[in-house]
């Protein structure tokens, strides 16, 4: 499996330390000591919740509206999250939508979830662009750049000021894809882990279920690249 870097768009395996193309060569550290200094501590320590609009974007009704799609989206995909960030800020939004989903803890996260199996959209209005990152456990489902197809279709609200729509698109865009990717039979509610034999035909009674094991380690920072409407450009200095 194959992904892409969030600078430059050169192909990357899941095992790439930093991005290959030797002009580039983007390391998630790189982007971890640009955005560091710029983050808030309260934000570092602290987290944010799965909604974070720092620059109400969303009026109270309508952040209240998506909050209830984001618990609806953990209730149709059991162990997987999906967080929003708006900040008006210039930000690049493929490395630092990147960086936020590996750097960045959620507050407000249901039970038995884990970072590799989530999804990050970043939304900026300063520049009207957004983009999607998701961990490795998601990454399968994202093989042929669907996440870039959400960015184009949401690119003509976002010039309109239509924030709250074009959220809303990327979201019912990201949950039919994974119900149509993912049958509700081949769900699993332990930590987001998908069933190995997704589309396997059942040939033996079920048999009662084991707890399920805590994965080891998390797998950070993920490789999920970020897809949004513009090409990705290296975070300015």
């Amino acid at each position: 499996m194959t992904y892409l870097c969030p600078a430059c768009n050169t192909a990357l395996q899941a095992s790439d330390q930093c991005c290959p193309d030797p002009e580039c060569a983007l390391t998630f550290q790189i982007l971890d000591d640009y955005y560091s200094k710029s983050e808030s501590k309260d934000t570092l320590i602290n987290g944010l919740n799965r909604l974070s609009d720092k620059c109400g974007s969303l009026n109270s009704q309508e952040a209240s509206k998506i909050a209830q799609k984001l618990d609806q989206f953990s209730k149709t995909f059991p162990g997987l999250y999906f967080a929003i960030v708006i900040e008006a800020v210039g930000a690049e939004p493929d490395s630092k939508a990147l960086w936020l989903l590996n750097k960045v803890n959620f507050r407000d996260l249901p039970k038995k979830t884990h970072q590799q199996y989530g999804l990050l959209l970043y939304l900026d209005p300063k520049s009207d662009q957004c983009a999607l990152s998701y961990g490795y456990g998601i990454a399968p489902y994202f093989q042929n750049n669907e996440g870039l197809d959400f960015m184009m279709s949401a690119s003509p609200l976002l010039r309109d000021g239509q924030y709250y729509e074009a959220l809303v698109n990327v979201l019912a865009q990201v949950t039919t894809h994974l119900t149509t990717s993912c049958p509700k039979e081949g769900r699993s509610d332990a930590f987001g882990l998908f069933f190995k034999s997704l589309f396997r035909k059942k040939t033996s009674p079920p048999t009662k279920r084991s707890k399920a094991r805590k994965p080891d380690a998390i797998l950070a920072p993920s490789p999920g690249a970020p897809q949004s409407q513009n090409a990705p450009r290296k975070p300015r200095p």
